[in-house]
C-alpha cells in the first residue's frame, strides 16, 4: 500500500511538473506587416488566446543595402508566424506579451523558454526577455542563443543561462518578449512559443515511479 501511495505521489508531482506554459501558438489573431523603405520599422497588434490576450509585433530593418522589403505574417489557420526578407535584407522581429496588462505568470516550475520552429533557412539569433513589474518600473532578465538552420525542431534557452536582476522574480513574470534577428536574406517560421519544465527532472521522476511499480509487482 505504501508503494502504491508513493507511486501515486510521484505521478502527481510528475504531472504537475510537466505543465507547459504556452505563450503563443499562433492559432488566433491574424496579422500581416509589410515593411517597405523609406520606413525602417513597423508594428501591429493581435488579440486572441495568446498569454495576456494580446501580442505586439515589431519588425525592424537591421540591414537593407538595396532598399528591399520584409514581411511578418501570422496565419492562424496554419498556426504559424512567418518572417521573410527579400535579397540581402536582415531584420529584427519582436513578439511582445504583457504590454497592456501585467501577465502575473508563475514560471518558477519551468526551466527554459522554447520556440518551436517549422523552418529556418539561415542562422537566427533568438533572445528572450522576461520582466517583473516592481511597482515603479520593470526589472528584466534575458537569455540568448543562436538557432541553426533546420525544419520542424525546437530551440530553447535555459533559465540558468539568463542574466540576473535582484528585482526580477520567475514566480511573477509580467512581460515576455521573444526577439529574432535574421541573417541577410534569411527567413524563418515558428509555430509555438512556450515556457517548459526541465526534461532531466521529468526523466528522474519517471524512473522513480517505474522503480516503485516494479517493486509493487514483485510483491
Amino acid at each position: 500500500m505504501k508503494n502504491v501511495l508513493a507511486f501515486g505521489l510521484l505521478l502527481g508531482i510528475a504531472s504537475a511538473s510537466q505543465a507547459v506554459v504556452v505563450i503563443d501558438d499562433f492559432s488566433t489573431g491574424a496579422l500581416d506587416l509589410q515593411l517597405t523603405p523609406p520606413a525602417t520599422t513597423i508594428n501591429g497588434t493581435r488579440t486572441g488566446t495568446m498569454v495576456g490576450g494580446s501580442a505586439r509585433h515589431v519588425l525592424t530593418f537591421m540591414s537593407n543595402p538595396d532598399g528591399n522589403d520584409a514581411r511578418l505574417r501570422v496565419n492562424p489557420g496554419a498556426g504559424v508566424e512567418m518572417v521573410s526578407g527579400e535579397d540581402l535584407v536582415s531584420v529584427s522581429a519582436q513578439n511582445q506579451y504583457g504590454r497592456v496588462a501585467d501577465l502575473n505568470l508563475n514560471l518558477s516550475g519551468e526551466s527554459a523558454m522554447q520556440a518551436d520552429f517549422r523552418s529556418n533557412d539561415l542562422p537566427v539569433s533568438m533572445r528572450v526577455w522576461l520582466f517583473t513589474w516592481t511597482g515603479s518600473s520593470y526589472a528584466g532578465v534575458f537569455g540568448m542563443t543562436s538557432v541553426a538552420p533546420g525544419s520542424n525542431f525546437t530551440s530553447s534557452i535555459n533559465f540558468s543561462s539568463f542574466s540576473t536582476n535582484a528585482g526580477f522574480s520567475f514566480a511573477n513574470v509580467d512581460r515576455v518578449e521573444f526577439h529574432f534577428n535574421t541573417q541577410p536574406s534569411g527567413d524563418f517560421a515558428v509555430t509555438k512559443l512556450s515556457a517548459v519544465p526541465e526534461p532531466a527532472t521529468m526523466a528522474a521522476l519517471g524512473l522513480g515511479a517505474a522503480a516503485l511499480l516494479r517493486r509493487r509487482k514483485k510483491a
